[in-house]
């Protein structure tokens, strides 16, 4: 697989010799946008429904040792790339059955480099559900604090943050909800910045990625390190991806 992409790269590189840089770019984002839409339609066509249908949810799920907070859920497509080529080692070794897959999930509010954790279902409650149980308004800690005029912890103001990030987010369709804006790889060749050398070795990378992150430089997600729940989640446990575990329906 890695001498046809190396020779993929070479005929490339052949075939834009002698033409203006507008041409040859025009050219191979054309190829990558034809080669990135036909893997993700593979992927999401091997996904099940109710594993695919949870994409854009917004649902809560327990702090580590502390009360449940908003999360949004999401599919490998609305990830960047770093964290999507994670999942697509996750997707690969599960041989497409959901039901041993694990779901991102963004934390509102919190910063980007930690707000991303693998979770597994049965850890999630649903929007609806959590209205029920009252999980969309402030814990009654830190409303009591801000009633009382007391200085919050860094922690608790991005607790509250994230309640209003939620807000925000519900009017929108679930399509629509994706924390960070990158560009994939075909859109990124069309850049006049980026070099050949970087074009072609974005896409002969042998992990399947397809995007980068507008703040790719800045950004380091710490999967592992991530004081969340659901640090480490096993894609070969069964009960991870039942989907019935899900409380609630969906927002």
């Amino acid at each position: 697989a890695n001498k046809e992409k190396q020779q993929k790269g070479r005929k490339r590189k052949r075939s834009i010799s002698g033409k203006d840089q507008i041409d040859w770019r025009t050219e191979i984002s054309a190829e990558l946008k034809n080669e990135f839409e036909m893997e993700k339609k593979t992927v999401l066509d091997s996904l099940s429904s109710p594993y695919k249908k949870l994409f854009g949810q917004i649902a809560f799920c327990r702090w580590k040792r502390g009360p449940y907070r908003p999360v949004v859920i999401l599919g490998p497509y609305s990830v960047p790339l770093q964290l999507r080529d994670t999942w697509m080692k996750m997707w690969k070794s599960s041989d497409g059955d959901s039901k041993k897959m694990w779901h991102y999930v963004y934390w509102y509010g919190t910063p980007i480099s930690v707000a991303y954790t693998k979770t597994k279902v049965n850890e999630l409650i649903m929007y609806e559900e959590g209205l029920k149980m009252g999980l969309h308004k402030l814990d009654e800690k830190i409303q009591s604090k801000i009633g009382a005029g007391k200085k919050l912890t860094v922690v608790e103001e991005q607790v509250v943050e994230g309640y209003k990030m939620m807000e925000m987010e519900l009017s929108k369709d679930p399509s629509e909800r994706q924390p960070e804006t990158f560009r994939e790889t075909y859109e990124t060749v069309l850049d006049r910045s980026v070099s050949l050398e970087e074009i072609e070795a974005s896409s002969e990378d042998e992990s399947g990625g397809t995007a980068s992150s507008e703040n790719e430089q800045e950004n380091t997600y710490e999967l592992e390190s991530a004081h969340y729940c659901n640090e480490d989640v096993d894609s070969n446990d069964e009960s991870d991806g039942n989907d019935s575990d899900f409380k609630g329906r969906n927002r």
